[in-house]
């Protein structure tokens, strides 16, 4: 699995729209630094099923997340600017790090973090 540091460029320059999801790593990395745990891409751009209509999607651990639906709306915000200007869909999922520690995991998170890209 990559570091967080490490963005694997294999796959950033696989990927159709890896200027997007570069920026999107790296507005997370700033804005929650040493807090980031892990970044997952998901969905259809993870196995390039999608086409130009389809969003991107990712999920972020981060630790001493606080409360979810407030980062939730505050990433929105922070990414409303990168989807504006490639003219795509981005959702960004924020989670507490610390469900990754947990043996019980709702299925879909479990879905995610067996099939996710990390980034």
């Amino acid at each position: 699995m990559a570091n967080i540091e490490e963005i694997t460029t294999e796959l950033l320059d696989r990927d159709k729209d890896s200027d997007v999801i570069y920026q999107i790593v790296e507005l997370l990395k700033v804005t929650y630094r040493d807090r980031v745990d892990k970044i997952i891409l998901f969905g259809s751009h993870r196995d390039e099923s999608g086409d130009t209509w389809t969003g991107i999607d990712v999920m972020v651990f981060i630790h001493e997340l606080g409360n979810r639906w407030a980062e939730t709306k505050r990433i929105a915000g922070l990414i409303k600017e990168i989807s504006l200007q490639f003219g795509i869909t981005v959702g960004v999922i924020p989670f507490d790090a610390s469900v990754l520690d947990t043996d019980f995991k709702p299925r879909f998170l479990e879905s995610i973090l067996e099939k996710g890209v990390p980034l």
